[in-house]
């Protein structure tokens, strides 16, 4: 036979006991915020976007970025990713970034990072003279968007550990690679 103090305790103090616990020894939560800007020279900060938090490619949350900030609350320790969505206006393009993307295929001067994704309008994968005729194309008013959209943003991956983290999120308008447009609205 039990005895009936040790049920007592299992039923009734043990449970009370682990409320007593630290705060350390509960689960903790944590949160992924920052800012999404545009990638020129001032680092002009966007309102209005969407920031999409997945997790093992299955949407967890999707926020508005709002006095251009986002912010996840209430996460777990794990692998996250984030996508960002624009639909404002977008420019910035013209004939200089069709030079430079000549000047890239050609190997005279060399497109990195994020310029080098938003050349390829074409969405074809690769970036060579048919992205800067689309570009020449659209700046005369020829086409109204490209093949690739209108924007492109990176999407970063994002590990919780022990500390909630910032990830700012960087994005240009396909065609922008000399980065010289300031997106309305922005600061």
């Amino acid at each position: 036979m039990k005895n009936p103090y040790f049920l007592f305790l299992l039923t009734f103090l043990l449970p009370s006991a682990l409320c007593l616990l630290p705060s350390s020894a509960r689960a903790q939560v944590y949160s992924i915020s920052g800012v999404v800007y545009y990638s020129n020279l001032n680092h002009s900060v966007m309102d209005s976007c969407q920031v999409t938090l997945l997790q093992d490619d299955s949407v967890i949350d999707v926020r508005m970025t709002t006095n251009w900030e986002y912010s996840f609350d209430s996460l777990s320790p794990g692998t996250y990713q984030l996508q960002v969505s624009c639909h404002k206006y977008s420019n910035g393009m013209g004939s200089t970034d069709a030079l430079a993307i000549l000047k890239h295929f050609v190997r005279m001067y060399l497109l990195t990072g994020i310029g080098l994704a938003a050349a390829d309008v074409s969405a074809d994968g690769c970036v060579n003279a048919v992205d800067a005729l689309l570009i020449s194309k659209r700046f005369v008013g020829l086409i109204p968007t490209f093949p690739a959209g209108d924007w492109f943003f990176e999407s970063p991956e994002v590990v919780i550990t022990n500390f909630s983290v910032i990830q700012n999120v960087a994005g240009l308008c396909y065609g922008d690679v000399n980065r010289s447009w300031v997106p309305l609205n922005s600061h």
